[in-house]
């Protein structure tokens, strides 16, 4: 699974670096180029900026991958475009080379990049010196020319570091779902698998004695009854099982699931010891809340706040997502407040003091 540079992300960032324009174009303004110089020169100047944008575009929707074949050549014309506008202009004109510092970072793999920007380094340093430029402004600007060629690697180094991780959290939850899924499958198997196959065998007993020994049949038919009972109760106690997890056990499954979702998890709670039924009340409001989060809130923080007090235990799933209402909730949230009413508690869901959403349910200490 990759995951693309938004278009408006990929647009502001090579924006950012047109500043560096101000150098040939202070040479423009300020050093008395007569009308037809200056026309050809601002031509020449939108059409690098044109070409430096459409170089970047390119090489950032890549990323992580680099640039190869065909997708060279936009950087190859702006290292062209930069150099014949450095050497015919001249001047501060020298400054445009630093987009093709940037853009090569952004472009070529390390093995590359090096021996690209040592050229354009020299370039720089032995062409400034033939045509007279300033040691201190000279040493500055190829210095930034290759040091932000080089920063621009580390950067596309970092993003592609950043969209390895959470492509592996993604898998990491695929990954978990697809062992429940597997842990659930085995767990059916080995509960209704030998009970099937004792109906069946049972069944076809029934069949051809049903004639010959009614006696004999009616007690296979009986077998198949019992065993079908029992079939039943283990089926009911594995739901069970499933369902009714304690909230330690809740707790848990929140900081997995919450942690192969890239979601930070904090908890605070107090020493109390819930009885069995609010353990499990407390236990179904964390699954609903970490639920809400992991679905509708695109949140980057989850809370869990576990606390005792006036006879009732009170739990509350804070996020800093996109919030929510209080009216808002499907049928998890719904059958959550049927729950806790029941026995006497009550739930309350609601935008966070702070943004984001709360979800908090009190359960008296006596709930049955």
């Amino acid at each position: 699974m990759m995951w693309p540079i938004p278009a408006v992300a990929r647009l502001a960032w090579a924006a950012i670096w047109l500043v560096f324009l101000g150098y040939p174009i202070a040479d423009i303004v300020g050093t008395g180029y007569s009308p037809t110089k200056a026309v050809i020169a601002w031509i020449c100047l939108i059409g690098f900026a044109a070409t430096y944008l459409f170089a970047m575009w390119v090489c950032l929707s890549l990323v992580p991958r680099v640039a190869t074949g065909v997708l060279l050549l936009p950087l190859v014309a702006l290292y062209v475009e930069g150099i014949t506008l450095a050497l015919v202009f001249r001047g501060q004109w020298s400054g445009v080379l630093v987009y093709c510092g940037v853009c090569a970072g952004w472009t070529l793999r390390w093995r590359f990049l090096v021996p690209v920007l040592f050229a354009l380094g020299v370039f720089m340093v032995v062409s400034g010196a033939i045509l007279g430029y300033a040691w201190a402004d000279l040493g500055f600007i190829t210095f930034l020319t290759v040091a932000l060629g080089f920063t621009m690697l580390a950067f596309r180094r970092l993003i592609a570091t950043v969209i390895e991780l959470r492509n592996a959290r993604a898998e990491v939850a695929r990954l978990a779902i697809a062992d429940e899924r597997l842990r659930i499958s085995r767990d059916v198997h080995d509960i209704l698998g030998h009970s099937l196959s004792v109906i069946a065998l049972k069944a076809q007993v029934a069949r051809r004695l049903m004639k010959s020994d009614p006696d004999a049949a009616a007690d296979a038919i009986g077998d198949v009854e019992s065993v079908a009972r029992e079939s039943l109760a283990e089926v009911r106690a594995m739901v069970t099982g499933y369902r009714q997890r304690s909230l330690s056990d809740e707790l848990q499954g929140a900081r997995d699931v919450l942690d192969a979702a890239g979601i930070a998890f904090a908890i605070n709670r107090d020493s109390a010891v819930p009885p069995a039924p609010v353990d499990s009340l407390l236990a179904w409001t964390v699954r609903e809340g970490v639920t809400n989060v992991l679905r509708h809130s695109r949140a980057h923080h989850c809370e869990i706040s576990l606390e005792s007090s006036n006879g009732a235990f009170t739990v509350a799933i804070v996020d800093d997502g996109v919030g929510g209402v209080a009216s808002a909730g499907g049928s998890g949230l719904h059958g959550l407040r049927e729950r806790v009413g029941a026995a006497g508690g009550r739930v309350e869901a609601g935008p966070g003091e702070r943004g984001g959403f709360r979800l908090q349910a009190y359960v008296p200490r006596a709930a049955t």
